[in-house]
């Protein structure tokens, strides 16, 4: 039963209280410091988008010669083509070294020195974009991760196949308006169905990752690496002929099959079938490129896997 003697009892207004008193009591914030920034440029477009170049206080040379701080590979940039004077503090000064195709902020050609701000958009020759920008130590990791991820296979690390695609075209348009040569290595693992099937997805992933491992150590610094899709790999090789490229192709080969892969307490013997094709000149366009090493690589499975399938001169 309900007592009528708690319902009857008046209740005590509570104190009136300014606002105050409700909220409760916080230590003022000490003062952010001011963010240590870098000087960066990104590549927006070119043979090097994606790239990122910290530039450090004082002059930085911007050109297609190695000898650049910047070292930007299109044909458009001059060997030395542009001077950035960094100053640690700012403003920065953007200079033109007499290029044959001009330097441009936000299209206005240069004509001498000219101030620059974060933000800017500088153009080199026709077809090489930079974006100047600050960023702190946080803002410069999450640029890397968001050009990986662009760029990067998740699992092996190596360049993913819309990268590789971007650059078989911009490589062979290269080569072949300078007459140069250029050859393409197509690989694929043998049998890997069988591994996934016997041994599990885990261990087929290490295994694609310990061939990736052994493609870049048996690769030149300026060839490009990528995996094309599955178990198929690919490799650029700028300015190779034909021979050097077979011989390439061979030693990789050789490296995949000579050494058991170890993985989660396995040892697995592996092999990998290669298709070689090769421009020189003015010959194949990227696509037929492409469409030639795969055609060399399909015929490499068919006469029996293990082996590499090139011709003997240029094409």
């Amino acid at each position: 039963m309900r007592n009528r003697a708690n319902d009857e009892q008046p209740t005590t207004p509570l104190p009136e209280e300014d606002e105050t008193t409700l909220l409760p009591s916080v230590p003022s914030e000490p003062r952010l410091k001011p963010k240590d920034t870098s000087t960066w440029l990104v590549v927006l477009a070119g043979r090097s988008v994606g790239r990122m170049f910290r530039l450090e206080a004082g002059e930085v040379t911007l050109g297609r010669s190695s000898t650049c701080d910047v070292v930007l590979d299109d044909e458009g940039v001059s060997r030395e083509h542009a001077r950035f004077r960094i100053a640690s503090k700012g403003p920065h000064e953007l200079l033109d070294l007499d290029s044959r195709n001009g330097t441009f902020v936000e299209d206005v050609r240069l004509s001498g020195s000219v101030v620059v701000r974060d933000g800017d958009r500088i153009r080199l020759g026709p077809g090489t974009i930079l974006k100047l920008g600050l960023a702190d130590e946080l803002e410069q990791q999450v640029l890397v991760q968001l050009y990986n991820a662009a760029t990067r296979d998740g699992l092996t690390g190596l360049f993913n196949k819309r990268y590789l695609l971007e650059q078989i075209e911009q490589e062979t348009a290269w080569h072949r308006r300078h007459e140069e040569p250029m050859s393409l290595i197509l690989l694929d693992l043998d049998a890997f169905k069988r591994v996934n099937t016997t041994c599990g997805h885990l261990v087929g992933d290490e295994v694609l990752q310990e061939l990736a491992r052994r493609l870049t150590r048996g690769s030149r610094t300026e060839d490009t690496a990528a995996r094309f899709g599955g178990e198929e790999f690919a490799i650029i090789l700028r300015n190779t002929p034909a021979a050097p490229a077979a011989a390439l192709a061979e030693r990789l080969r050789v490296a995949v099959a000579s050494t058991p892969f170890e993985v989660t307490g396995r040892s697995l013997t592996v092999t990998a079938s290669f298709g070689v094709a090769t421009l020189s000149g003015a010959g194949l366009r990227g696509a037929e490129l492409l469409t030639l090493a795969d055609q060399r690589l399909r015929e490499a499975k068919a006469r029996g896997r293990n082996r590499v399938v090139a011709e003997s001169g240029a094409r």
